[in-house]
């Protein structure tokens, strides 16, 4: 049996145990592939996953999983809640033993960071919401800085993981991604605000190697790999020329959410 799911305009397809993916229908649905307006590019990423979850693991379960490079060839090994291995050439990932979806989730996050840089993509750490009609922000930042609040009350497409990717017609777009919790979101990216807390509130744009260097540090990397760390260099150097990236240090409390739907300008899309 086969789920198949699109993500950024990549094809999914995990294949698998009954309860594996039965688990994984429910907690990817949103991403299903029945829209066949949505473009997909490249080849299929193909997922196998082999286990029997436990009576106590739910849909979100995530178990430690720790990740190294392979003796040879571009082989990822997972380890820890359950054994794996991810192909990047191939784009093809195993898991063995899977009690939960943790390691289903390791193998999807590591294809998105690994194939999308090569297509024209940039996995943020980032929420994804609407300004107004068509337009998104993607909202980066480290834990805590606010990503799950703001997608909250800005009803975002996102609050762990984002996807900024140039389209055919050489524009940028802001594309949700499953974690955590996503629903479907695509729309024109007019800007990145990289969010941090602070005494002083505050917004400004950053620009030329400093708005580089903001932006990069929120690009999603589980392996270093010169290929890859090349084009999103190059990518990041093309956002950060194409949009405005802002430095937005905004305040604690109660008093976060005001701040920044003020400063965004926000109107529910």
């Amino acid at each position: 049996m086969c789920l198949a799911m699109r993500i950024a305009g990549l094809e999914f397809r995990i294949e698998g145990d009954l309860p594996i993916l039965d688990a994984a229908m429910e907690r990817y649905a949103p991403f299903g592939a029945e829209e066949p307006s949505l473009p997909v590019s490249g080849r299929p990423i193909v997922i196998e996953a082999r286990g029997e979850l436990a009576a106590t693991a739910s849909s979100y379960t995530r178990q430690p999983i720790s990740l190294s490079r392979g003796e040879a060839g571009d082989a990822i090994v997972l380890s820890g809640g359950a054994r794996g291995i991810y192909h990047v050439g191939a784009r093809h990932g195993f898991v063995e033993h899977a009690s939960d979806l943790a390691p289903v989730d390791a193998l999807m996050r590591i294809a998105l960071s690994t194939v999308l840089p090569l297509e024209g993509g940039l996995l943020l750490h980032a929420a994804a919401v609407g300004r107004q009609e068509g337009e998104g922000v993607a909202l980066c930042g480290a834990s805590g800085a606010g990503k799950s609040t703001a997608n909250s009350s800005l009803g975002g497409g996102c609050d762990e993981l984002a996807v900024i990717r140039w389209s055919e017609g050489q524009d940028l777009e802001l594309w949700s991604t499953p974690f955590w919790h996503g629903r479907r979101f695509r729309a024109r990216c007019s800007e990145v605000w990289c969010l941090s807390r602070s005494c002083q509130a505050r917004v400004q744009r950053a620009g030329g190697a400093a708005a580089v260097r903001l932006l990069a540090r929120h690009v999603i990397r589980y392996v270093v790999d010169p290929v890859l760390e090349h084009a999103i260099l190059r990518l990041v150097a093309g956002v950060v020329d194409r949009i405005p990236i802002r430095d937005a240090a905004c305040p604690e409390g109660a008093a976060f959410i005001p701040f920044l739907t003020k400063q965004l300008g926000w109107k529910e899309a």
